[in-house]
């Protein structure tokens, strides 16, 4: 019993050892955050991106072959909508960024930046 004790003493140890070695755990709460958001922004974006390029061209093909038509007044308001929520969620971000003063603002966006390169 006293060799598995040894033993688990000894995972465990090699465990906190390798932790220890991460660099991240290093960092401030407001870099880890920041990276967990701009890693998943860059992974979201690329999907929404994908996914709207594949409804555009399905549209514009539908359109072409005259099966559907596109109001393009309705489009310009539906574009100015979206603009208009992605400044709302910018706005949001930056005031709860703002929030962890000026260090940790710093170190959010750094991560923020390191999670976009990530990603």
């Amino acid at each position: 019993m006293d060799a598995n004790v040894t033993q688990s003493n000894s995972i465990y140890h090699t465990f906190r050892q390798e932790i220890a070695d991460l660099p991240y755990l290093d960092m401030g709460t407001g870099f880890l955050i920041g990276m967990a958001v701009g890693y998943f922004v860059k992974k979201s974006f690329l999907m929404v991106l994908l996914l709207a390029g594949a409804v555009i061209a399905l549209l514009f093909g539908l359109e072409q072959i005259h099966i559907l038509h596109i109001d393009q007044q309705q489009l310009q308001s539906t574009v100015a909508e979206g603009s208009n929520w992605l400044k709302t969620a910018y706005l949001s971000l930056k005031e709860r960024v703002s929030q962890f003063g000026k260090a940790g603002s710093g170190s959010a966006a750094v991560g923020f930046f390191v999670g976009l390169k990530m990603g």
